[in-house]
This record gives C-alpha cells, sequence and structure tokens, in this order.
C-alpha cells in the first residue's frame, strides 16, 4: 500500500465530479442498473469539497510530487470515509480505493491516526480481536456444538461472530450442517482476520494476521473456508494474496453461497412460517469494495430469501451496487465518527420501512449498526441477519 505505486494514476483525474453522485453521466456508469439519485455518502454528511474523491486524488498527486506535506488536515479528511467504493465503481479508471488506503498508510506512518482507531488496532495486536477479549474465549459461543478442528470445510467465524452475533455463527452452523456439512473451526487458533487495521493504515498489522491465519487454516486441513462474515470474506478474498505473497491454498466462499447451493441441490428445506414482508440490505462487501475482481453475491442473497416459505421480498431503490452504504466504514468511521454512521443506517432503516417490516443484510458489521439506529429513532423496522432469519425457518 505505497501511494508512490499509484503516482501516474493519480493525474487521470479530469475533474468532472461524477464521484460526487448525482452528475450529468450518472445514469450511464452501469448499463444493467440506475437509480434516480446517489450521493457520496461522505460528501452528503460534510458538504465540503475536499471530502470527495475527486479532491482526495488531488491530495495524493500533490503528495507524491512533492508539493504537500502529511498533516493533520489530511487525516481529518481521509478518515472521514467509509471506504465504501462507490467512488471507483463510477470512475474505474482512478484507484480511488487503493488511494485511500494508501493515504492512511502514509498518515499512520507519520503518526497520524485518530485515538479510536489506535486503540482497536491495539487490541487485535495484543488479544487478536477486535474486542480487546481474551482469545481464550473466542470458542465459548462453541462450545455445545462439538466442531471438530480438522477438516477439508473449516467455518471462520471472525470477530463480531465469536463476540458480538454469536446467532449469526449459530445459524450458520446449523444451516450447513442441515445440508450434510460438519464444518470444522479454528477455536483460539482463529484470530482477527485484519480488516480494521488495513483500513485505518497498518497494514504490516494486517499482514501479521494474515499469515497467522493462512497458516492455521492449512494446519487444519482446509480445501474451502466459509464466512458468515462479509467482512472477513472481502479481506481473505481481495487483500490475502497481496499481504502474504502467494494465493492461497483453499478456496474462499461465504456460507450465502454455500447455502443457495444446498438449497439449490435440495438438502436444505425451510417450514412454512408466519406471513413477513422483507427487504434487503447488500453491504459494500459483497460488491463495491471488490473493485478490480469482478466479484459480486448479489444473485446469492436474493435467492435465499425467496426459497422461504411465506416471506414476502421487495428491494429498496437502492440495492445492489447502489446500495447505500451503512457508513460503519470497516469500524474506522463508526469509532472515529459515529455521528456519521447513525446519519447513514438510521436513512437506511427509514428508506427499508417504505418497503418492509424487516430488514436483512449478510453482513454482521452493518446488522449492529442498522439495528442501533432503528432502536435509536425508533423507526419501524427489524433487522436482521439473513443467515439467522433463514435458519429460524428450517425444517426440523
Amino acid at each position: 500500500m505505497d501511494i508512490n505505486a499509484v503516482k501516474d494514476r493519480t493525474h487521470r483525474c479530469v475533474g468532472c465530479s461524477q464521484c460526487f453522485g448525482t452528475g450529468p453521466y450518472l445514469p450511464f456508469a452501469d448499463g444493467e442498473q440506475t437509480v434516480s439519485t446517489w450521493k457520496c455518502p461522505t460528501l452528503e454528511y460534510y458538504k465540503f469539497f475536499t471530502n470527495t474523491a475527486r479532491a482526495k486524488a488531488f491530495f495524493a498527486r500533490e503528495l507524491v510530487h512533492g508539493k504537500l506535506e502529511i498533516n493533520e488536515e489530511l487525516e481529518k479528511i481521509f478518515f472521514s470515509c467509509p471506504d465504501c467504493g462507490c467512488c471507483e465503481l463510477l470512475c474505474p479508471p482512478i484507484p480511488h480505493m487503493f488511494i485511500s488506503r494508501a493515504m492512511k498508510a502514509a498518515l499512520f506512518q507519520k503518526g497520524l491516526i485518530p485515538e479510536e482507531c489506535v486503540a482497536l488496532n491495539d487490541n487485535m495486536r495484543e488479544k487478536k480481536n477486535l474486542f480487546g477479549i481474551k482469545n481464550d474465549n473466542r470458542a465459548n459461543w462453541a462450545k455445545d456444538l462439538d466442531l471438530p478442528k480438522q477438516g477439508k470445510v473449516v467455518y471462520f467465524a471472525g470477530c463480531y461472530g465469536s463476540f458480538r452475533q454469536v446467532k449469526t455463527a449459530w445459524a450458520t452452523v446449523a444451516l450447513l450442517r442441515k445440508g450434510g456439512i460438519n464444518p470444522a473451526y479454528l477455536a483460539e487458533e482463529e484470530q482477527c482476520c485484519g480488516l480494521h487495521a488495513g483500513f485505518s493504515g497498518d497494514i504490516e498489522l494486517e499482514r501479521r494476521l494474515a499469515r497467522h491465519n493462512v497458516e492455521a487454516l492449512k494446519r487444519a486441513g482446509a480445501e474451502t473456508v466459509v464466512f458468515s462474515c462479509a467482512n472477513c470474506y472481502r479481506t481473505f478474498f481481495t487483500d490475502y494474496k497481496a499481504l502474504t505473497g502467494e494465493e492461497l491454498p483453499f478456496k474462499v466462499v461465504t456460507a450465502v453461497e454455500m447455502v443457495t447451493e444446498l438449497i439449490a441441490a435440495g438438502k436444505i428445506v425451510f417450514k412454512n412460517g408466519e406471513n413477513v414482508r422483507t427487504t434487503l440490505h447488500d453491504p459494500c462487501h459483497f460488491g463495491k469494495q471488490h473493485i478490480g475482481h469482478r466479484r459480486n453475491l448479489y444473485d446469492e442473497t436474493r435467492q435465499i430469501i425467496n426459497s422461504l416459505p411465506n416471506v414476502e421480498f421487495a428491494e429498496m431503490e437502492y440495492n445492489r451496487r447502489w446500495s447505500a452504504c451503512c457508513g460503519g466504514g470497516n469500524d474506522v468511521t463508526s469509532s472515529v465518527t459515529p455521528e456519521f454512521t447513525d446519519y447513514h443506517s438510521s436513512k437506511r432503516c427509514r428508506e427499508a420501512q417504505g418497503v418492509a417490516d424487516v430488514l436483512l443484510t449478510p453482513c454482521v458489521r452493518c446488522v449492529k449498526n442498522l439495528s442501533a439506529a432503528a432502536k435509536k429513532h425508533d423507526i419501524g423496522v427489524e433487522v436482521k441477519s439473513l443467515l439467522e432469519f433463514a435458519a429460524e425457518r428450517l425444517e426440523k
């Protein structure tokens, strides 16, 4: 993550302002799907030109050419962005996300990183998880499940699944076992995927965690690694090859993908339940943040919902690649500026309220942010993990 690696490409910005959203070319940026209006979430909240991808490309260009020094104002600007990926979706010639992460790495090297991010990275460095909990407790959620430690299919629960969103972890195991797969689990050998470290500039910490996790999965005999956390999946799929310097020796899939295949094969059957109206929040980690990898998981999530009896599904206007960001920003913006996250999560919940009673999402971080906003602002929509919602409807 060296900003000099994209020195030449910082010159490609011609100042068209398309990355702002609602620009004259926006309807043509995506031939398959358009939306009526869209705004960069950072620009929408802060309303300053300096918070746009266009401005950040300019700052990076000035920095690599020695016309600008690293300073505290740049810290404020670059750490205000959730890195949702829409700017690069709108403007593929410019590696906006690479620029953002490389600039944060440069800021980190100068000690210009918010104290909230430092605290989370210290948790990951010392306790091997985001929350600073003793890592020996990581497997407490699975103590009654009798999961093997060796196997061809290994479940990577992640920090949220292990400590905060354990119902999603339980649901994942229940769905896989219903489909005839008994996954292995690393237990205390599992460490944080390193996502927050990477997105807050501490690339070496992310690399150290990546190398540990890859080696632990090798020792477990993994041929396929399954994730219920969209963030862990994105980190393995998009970052780990570059961090470890080698191709991953196992296949990386989400539980959503695997469950979809098991449903199609008739191995998972759902019971009739109460009639319920649902909608879906597509997390940035299921599409926009995989820029350059041509990877998204939009269809699979909808296939699961549509396979559930008596479950009505309606799209929000902002869906799939145009899905609005919850504002969490890989726990960077949610820790540094929680009011930013609250603004975007509450806005998203109100959009969901217009079409459904239950807002589903396959991202555990989005569940946290959206449910907190719905409760705080008394928005009449229930937020649930997609996997948990599906597991509740399993045929006994």
